[in-house]
């Protein structure tokens, strides 16, 4: 990993010419005559050895090692799709139900999850969903729902079990 540059700063000194050696009595003109024959030396000394240039490279290498486990980040996340911002509307009584996404999820070894939405009257009754058997696809499947009350809806969400 790039580590910062070290700069090492020091004062030179030039020797002044013999017509300004002589300085005033004014001390404010002592500063002035001074700084006319200093200078600041400074060296940049690279404390990673690997890097091919001062910070600049080494923020760009830095960068590039975020970028990187960034995607990799990405890319361990599970594919999700799911019904949207609105709940859809089911049908009252037993009844199935087709979802399908867009992009196809990679393979069909996905999980589907779902919340019922029904009103407070709804009928104490039990009542289910599930995934129909052997209708799951990379673009969708089919959902059997198990008397349900009118009035409900339903949200889903589909989670690639894979990464």
């Amino acid at each position: 990993m790039p580590a910062n540059t070290q700069i090492v700063a020091t004062l030179g000194w030039t020797d002044a010419p013999p017509d300004l050696a002589c300085i005033p009595g004014d001390l404010n003109q002592l500063g002035l005559r001074l700084a006319q024959f200093l200078n600041v030396n400074s060296t940049t000394n690279e404390l990673d050895t690997s890097s091919q240039n001062s910070i600049a490279q080494q923020a760009l290498e830095q960068s590039a090692i975020a970028l990187a486990t960034a995607q990799q980040a990405l890319a361990a996340q599970p594919n999700t799709r799911s019904s949207g911002a609105t709940p859809i509307a089911i049908q009252p009584g037993d009844s199935t139900l087709a979802i399908s996404w867009t992009p196809a999820m990679p393979d069909t070894n996905y999980i589907v999850l779902g919340c019922y939405y029904a009103p407070d009257s709804a009928i104490a009754a039990y009542y289910n969903w599930h995934v129909v058997d052997a209708t799951q696809t990379v673009n969708g499947c089919t959902l059997r729902f198990d008397n349900t009350p009118t009035g409900s809806r339903f949200a889903w969400i589909v989670r690639s079990l894979t990464t």
